[in-house]
């Protein structure tokens, strides 16, 4: 029987507190009086609402710690004012939530006794029809790129970035167990793929995100369903696969290859991002 891991690692409400104070700091030392960004990822790691890949959603921070979300979940979330985005509607077409997330946005802002002089904005992934409301609230503010910035504040994990890591990481060990398993001449990637995702929902006990590298992802699907596993010694094939679940933002998805070096990893607080593996 498969071993079991607990699915239940999400970012806990009071670390994306203490990631906010942390950023509110960085705020502090550049001046700036507002913080946005509209990137689903920083959204999850400031509020931890998991918010889906393409959807949208916004938040803020203010230089006096009040923190806001546009979000389409309705779930706890680590923010003072929180604005319902709607998805769905029996009474309209919903056919841009960028600009609806926008607008709800505008009002959140427009209620704020505040007045921005300097704002960093996550600029690489805040559509511009997010960022123009800080324009339009305030044509004298000046903004500037927060992208730099939190590549570095996500350095430094808290500990429930290093609970959800490590809970993806023994998911990966559940993948790579059956692929070391299944792995034999004849059998296509889609084979293996199929072999390995069964197995990480075994053993998490529900359907979760299994992205992974395979060429089915982005070639028709009667290429890659002929491109077999050439070697019959899995410790010795190639097979690269992604983190079958969603990892948290303060990292990016790992890809690991199967080698017959491969063994088991323990990261650890403290530990360098760059290197998270012993």
């Amino acid at each position: 029987m498969a071993q079991r891991w607990p699915l239940a690692h999400m970012l806990a409400l009071n670390g994306c507190r203490s990631r906010q104070r942390r950023l509110l700091q960085q705020m502090q030392e550049r001046s700036w009086d507002l913080f946005l960004t509209a990137d689903v990822a920083s959204v999850y790691y400031f509020t931890g609402v998991p918010v889906p890949a393409g959807s949208a959603a916004a938040f803020f921070l203010l230089a006096d710690g009040q923190a806001g979300l546009v979000s389409p979940l309705d779930v706890p979330a680590a923010a003072d004012q929180i604005a319902r985005l709607e998805t769905y509607s029996i009474e309209r077409a919903i056919d841009n939530p960028v600009g609806d997330a926008a607008r709800i946005l505008r009002d959140l802002l427009g209620s704020c006794t505040v007045n921005p002089l300097r704002c960093g904005v996550q600029l690489s992934s805040t559509p511009a029809v997010i960022e123009s409301i800080l324009r339009e609230l305030w044509p004298q503010a000046g903004i500037e790129d927060a992208g730099p910035m939190l590549l570095r504040l996500r350095k430094r994990k808290e500990p429930d970035e290093i609970d959800e890591i490590r809970a993806s990481l023994c998911y990966c060990a559940v993948a790579y167990d059956k692929a070391r398993e299944v792995i034999r001449p004849s059998l296509t990637e889609l084979d293996v793929h199929n072999a390995l995702y069964d197995a990480v929902i075994q053993s998490a006990g529900s359907t979760i995100a299994f992205p992974g590298t395979l060429p089915v992802v982005c070639v028709p699907f009667e290429v890659a369903a002929h491109r077999q596993a050439e070697d019959s010694n899995p410790a010795t094939s190639t097979f690269s696969i992604s983190s079958p679940r969603r990892i948290s933002t303060s990292a990016t998805p790992v890809a690991l290859t199967l080698s017959g070096s491969h063994r088991p990893c323990s990261l650890k607080p403290g530990r360098s991002s760059a290197m998270p593996y012993s």
